[in-house]
This record gives C-alpha cells, structure tokens and sequence, in this order.
C-alpha cells in the first residue's frame, strides 16, 4: 500500500463509502464524524480569528490609553466663527511666541492643534452656527468627547449684551467679558392665553449651571479685571436676536440673564451626556439691535485672552500628574 493509496482509500471512505461489513452504529458514527469534524474545524478557525481580533482591539486601545497619558490632559475650546476662531489662535500665540496652529482631528471633525498650555494639550474645533443640523454645536462636541476626552470644555466667542449701560442703565460695555453662572435654554417653551385673550409664554426649558470648579477659577481671574468681567445667567436660543422687541421680551423672560447667544444649549447636552465638565466665556460685541461686525474681533479677543488666562490659573496638567 503506497502512502497516495492510502489517501485515496481514506478519503473514499469518508464519503459513506464503508467497507463491508459495517454495522449500523458504526455507519451512524461514521456520518456524524464526517459532519462534525469540518464543523468543529470552522469553529477553531472562527474562534482563532475572533481571539486575534480582540486581543489587536484591546492593543490598540492600550496605546491610545498610554499616548493620552504621556502627553497629558486636554482641553477643548469650541467657537462658531472665523472671527472667534482667529482670536482664539492669536490668543494662544501671544503666550508662546512662535506657536504654529496644526491641523489635526477628532473623529470625523477637523480640529486645530495650539499645543501645550497650562501643562494640558490645547486643542480647537469650530461649530456651524447654531443648534440643529449637521456640524452644529452637539454633533462637534460629541466627537471631541468621544475622540479626545478633554479634562474639560470652554466655549468661547462673542454675545450680545442685556445690561449696557446706555440702553439699560447697567454696567456693561461693548468688549467686555461674560462667563455664565448659569445656562437657560430658551426655545423650548409654551405659549398659551389667558381667559382675558392676553397671551403668555412658559419657559420649559433646562437651567444649568457652569461646573463648579472652573466657574470658581473663573470668578478669582474675574476680580479687578480690565475689561470688566461679569458673571450670570446667559440665555441660550436657535435666534440671531437683532430687534429691540425681541431683545425687551427676552428681558422680561429672565431678570437675571446678563447675556444671550446661540450654541450653549448644544454644547450642555452633549457635555451632560458624557459627564463632560464645561465653562462659557463670551465677549459682548453688541446689544441684540442694530448689529455689525465692528467690535466682534475685539470682543472674541477679550474673551479668548481670558480664556488662556483661566486655562493656566487652572494649570490641568498639574491637577492630572500623580504627584
């Protein structure tokens, strides 16, 4: 018997061909070690392929896990428009003399990279403008959450002002900076009438406050600073507000709101959603009536130099280290 024919007689009887004589247990089993052998084969080969997947998933999230500890903490800080964008790169500059933005990515969102501040890795994402639709405020927060993990994040820019001076006997100026204390989502809200036929409206919306830790921080770089820094609640809602009579009802809304602007209601629910810790901080480029562009750049700046100074009294990088 030569080893070819050996084979062939193997793989001859395999297929239900018995050699005589052969009882019907035998032939049972025979059958069932031909169906179970490649079954159990397939299996060890899925199992194998399943256990090399994981073990390289596991890997990869090892390196990712080491490379976020090496290069320490991140902090993300989110504007809306080119203007607010550009302040915040000069912003970062002005305190590292030949800082060269990079771009780089969170997810699926474009980012800018500042490097290192306040020992944290400082990183930028510009929203489209508003809550709703693709590239809003809650899709890019998400990703940044996702895909970075930031120790915390700031929402920088410009808003327009509830208590001027000339328009409500306030103490505000145009450029000078606000951080909210609170959070009120204004659009969802009920509008009903009263017997009498008046209408009236219901807000239903969340209030929030600022993390605490970050607004205390905030509050002790705020004292005695020029421009003025003012802290309270600051409306948010999908409106570019620039009429007296909206601005007068947003008023009377909320006594205590200081400030009102477009995108902090997305970046609270998605920030909520991850546990994520998060501080606003606005310029006051006008007063929701007879809007231009002429103070946007100053006010964006003013916020964003007080953004980096909170980043740096906060010092991250040295609240993560063990030691």
């Amino acid at each position: 018997m030569t080893f070819v024919k050996a084979l062939a007689w193997i793989a001859r009887h395999i297929y239900f061909q018995f050699p005589s004589p052969a009882t019907a247990p035998s032939q049972i089993i025979g059958v069932l070690v031909t169906i179970l052998v490649p079954v159990m084969a397939v299996s060890v080969v899925m199992t194998l392929k399943w256990r090399i997947r994981y073990q390289r998933a596991r890997r990869d999230l090892m390196y990712k896990a080491v490379e976020r500890m090496a290069s320490g903490p991140t902090v993300a800080i989110v504007v809306v428009n080119e203007t607010e964008c550009g302040a915040v790169e000069e912003a970062f500059a002005a305190r590292a003399p030949g800082l060269i933005p990079k771009p780089g990515k969170a997810g699926a969102k474009a980012v800018t990279l500042l490097g290192t501040h306040g020992g944290a890795r400082i990183v930028l994402a510009q929203s489209e403008q508003g809550t709703v639709g693709a590239g809003s405020m809650p899709w890019t927060v998400d990703n940044l959450i996702k895909h970075l993990d930031p120790a915390f994040l700031v929402l920088t820019g410009v808003c327009y002002g509830l208590n001027a001076h000339d328009l409500d006997g306030g103490d505000q100026r145009l450029g000078d900076v606000v951080v909210a204390t609170q959070l009120c989502a204004v659009d969802h809200r009920k509008l009903t009438t009263r017997p009498d036929g008046s209408q009236y409206e219901i807000n239903r919306g969340p209030r929030t406050e600022a993390t605490s830790n970050l607004l205390s921080h905030a509050r002790t770089l705020g004292r005695h600073r020029i421009p003025k820094v003012h802290f309270g609640h600051m409306l948010s809602l999908n409106t570019l507000v620039n009429s007296r009579e909206e601005r007068a009802r947003l008023q009377a809304l909320n006594e205590e709101a200081v400030a009102g602007e477009m995108e902090a209601a997305g970046l609270y629910a998605a920030a909520e959603q991850a546990k994520c810790d998060w501080i606003l901080v606005k310029g006051i480029s006008d007063w929701g009536i007879q809007k231009t562009d002429d103070h946007q750049s100053r006010a964006a700046r003013h916020a964003a130099d007080f953004v980096a100074d909170l980043i740096a009294q906060i010092d991250p990088g040295a609240a993560a280290s063990p030691h």
